[in-house]
């Protein structure tokens, strides 16, 4: 990787802490974070939880550091709420697929390509893990902003609850919604 490759994806990166995460603007929260904000979380889980999986926790890591990226040219987009989610979805990951090969374009940044589509592919025990890592994140910070601004915020722990299977993640989930219904002291 060049010294020009490096700074455009720095670049990005610089981009990425500007752009909100809009799922909590559409429900109120202000300020909302980043994608930036939610990448770093997802990162820091990722490396907190591996070493309780058998999974490549380096290729964990570097999925959670990048998973996010292509939203700095295609924004956040969301697509839970809609008439047609399926169609959402694959307008989405067409959309960060496309992105994202035009950042890591260059054959010496193919790991970082392939990394990104076994991401999007879900198939894999280390990308399986990381997009529960990536909802259990968002569940904390829904708890977290519940407990600010006394939103219910409900639906975010409903989504994490559908994607999360493994148990100890879920018991991650259980007690984070529990502790962000109490009151703050």
């Amino acid at each position: 990787m060049n010294e020009e490759e490096i700074l455009s994806i720095a670049n990005l990166v610089m981009k990425l802490k500007t752009v909100p995460r809009v799922g909590w603007v559409r429900d109120g929260v202000k300020p909302a974070e980043s994608v930036a904000d939610h990448s770093y979380g997802v990162a820091l889980l990722a490396m907190l939880v591996t070493p309780y999986f058998d999974v490549d926790s380096s290729k964990v890591i570097a999925m959670a550091l990048i998973h996010d990226l292509a939203e700095a040219k295609v924004g956040d987009i969301v697509t839970q709420r809609g008439t047609n989610i399926l169609s959402h979805q694959d307008d989405k990951l067409s959309k960060e697929r496309t992105a994202f090969k035009s950042i890591f374009d260059s054959p010496d940044m193919q790991f970082y390509a392939d990394l990104f589509d076994e991401y999007l592919k879900n198939e894999s025990p280390e990308a399986k893990l990381v997009h529960q890592i990536d909802k259990l994140e968002m569940a904390i910070q829904a708890g977290s902003y519940r407990k600010q601004t006394g939103l219910g915020l409900d639906e975010f722990f409903q989504n994490a609850n559908k994607h999360i299977v493994e148990g100890s993640l879920k018991k991650v989930l259980m007690k984070a919604d529990q502790e962000s219904k109490k009151p703050l002291n």
